[in-house]
């Protein structure tokens, strides 16, 4: 059995790093003895050294790396199969969200530019609002209900009718969505 030592000299100190960190999270899984043979072999040691440390021939150390690497692959691999399936579903939520904003932003967009006629209101409360200069949702939104009771005509009565008319379409006096 040949390990690939020529790979540990290509690894940037990011990627020496990323592979230490991932081999300490997960030694329970991969067993102590070979996540100290990586560790060391990650860092740089020479084999002859980690065989000296251990005791063990040179031989023997390239049979434990091999096994070892066999044994992180499959947990990276596994780990990235984890985080790819965690990413689309991420995504997908975040695609559904986005649709949902649009829709949402679509149908307030069509509510700003409603005349204020289409809201079915009594004359009274369509006379107070034209009193004011209100042609559209929007600009209804735009006034607070204080407002409205400066407005002659327009008492309690009218102004919950334009309140309950204005919670039909989701909004209310005040309404900063539509701004």
């Amino acid at each position: 059995m040949k390990t690939n030592v020529s790979l540990t000299k290509r690894w940037s100190p990011f990627l020496a790093n990323l592979i230490l960190q991932f081999i300490e999270i997960n030694k329970d899984e991969i067993g102590e003895k070979y996540c100290f043979i990586l560790m060391s072999f990650t860092k740089g040691e020479s084999i002859e050294k980690i065989a000296a440390e251990r005791n063990v021939t040179p031989t023997r150390i390239r049979q434990l790396l091999d096994v070892g690497s066999k044994l992180l692959e499959r947990k990276m691999a596994k780990a990235s199969l984890s985080l790819t399936r965690s990413l689309q579903i991420q995504c997908e939520s975040l695609e559904r969200e986005n649709a949902s904003l649009k829709w949402t932003l679509r149908i307030h967009d069509l509510q700003a530019n409603t005349p204020i006629e289409k809201l079915n209101l009594s004359a009274r409360a369509y006379n107070a609002l034209k009193k004011m200069n209100i042609t559209s949702i929007e600009q209804l939104c735009r006034i607070e209900e204080g407002e409205m009771w400066k407005v002659r005509n327009a008492g309690e009565k009218t102004i919950k009718e334009i309140e309950a008319a204005l919670s039909n379409l989701g909004l209310s006096f005040g309404d900063s969505t539509l701004q």
